[in-house]
């Protein structure tokens, strides 16, 4: 689920999360900005036609998937069956980060 490098100021994670049922820029937009408003990332990209979301931040992992749950369910019409994928895919893939 991430990566790990070494930035001047300490450990850049990279979280690459698959994500389906965006349609079109509207929903990568949304998914951005609710990611941004809800947590201080580095940056975050998402692809509709990859069907991914990617983020760059220096923060715990755990405070990141709180913050990106929080966010997705601010926009409950916008949507939806992204963020439905989301959380899907995102507790999954904390079930396995946390057993290591």
């Amino acid at each position: 689920m991430g990566q790990r490098t070494k930035s001047r100021r300490g450990i850049i994670l990279k979280i690459t999360v698959q994500v389906d049922g965006m349609m079109c820029g509207m929903c990568e937009s949304h998914i951005n900005d609710a990611i941004r408003k809800a947590f201080p990332v580095k940056k975050v990209t998402s692809s509709h036609s990859r069907g991914e979301t990617v983020l760059l931040t220096e923060s715990d992992i755990r405070l990141l998937v709180r913050f990106m749950f929080q966010a997705a369910r601010k926009y409950p019409e916008e949507c939806r069956q992204t963020r439905l994928d989301i959380d899907e895919k995102l507790s999954r893939s904390i079930m396995e980060w946390e057993r290591g």
